[in-house]
């Protein structure tokens, strides 16, 4: 197998590490389960802070959306999407590490509270992001995607 194929594969891993994890995350939430924070105490603070939620819609359900299309993105490029498949995973990716990074940010700066599932999620978004902006400009996309504007 080749190597650009082994790192889409290792994309969709990620994803659905992000996804398992958002899903729990959610899932916690709409079910009243207490968060299990072992490595850092801050979850049920973080995860139940007003920057929790969009609209009254916790963070993590979109999150669980996101790593679920990027699942399936990024396995639909393994199997032999188009470049043009391949480019919108990596703006998509944009999307997440941007998200992932307001979320951090909030996390450190804001709530001075961390939650380990949500440091999970945001390295997931940052590894595919890498992935995502490597693939593309190794030539599978010969426009870089600063070029889609």
């Amino acid at each position: 197998m080749e190597k650009d194929k082994v790192l889409m594969l290792v994309a969709s891993g990620l994803a659905l590490i992000g996804f398992i994890d958002s899903a729990y995350l959610t899932t916690t939430h709409y079910f009243g389960v207490p968060i299990i924070c072992g490595i850092t105490e801050g979850c049920e603070a973080v995860t139940t802070s007003v920057y929790a939620y969009i609209f009254g819609v916790p963070t993590a359900l979109f999150g669980t959306m996101y790593y679920g299309l990027a699942v399936l993105g990024w396995f639909a490029s393994f199997q032999g999407g188009s470049t043009g498949l391949l480019r919108f995973m990596a703006w998509f990716a944009v999307i997440g590490v941007g998200v992932s990074a307001w979320l951090v940010f909030v996390q450190a700066f804001l709530l001075k509270q961390w939650c380990q599932w949500c440091l999970i999620s945001a390295a997931c978004s940052v590894l595919i992001f890498g992935l995502a902006i490597y693939l593309n400009r190794k030539g599978h996309n010969k426009a870089s995607i600063i070029d889609l504007a």
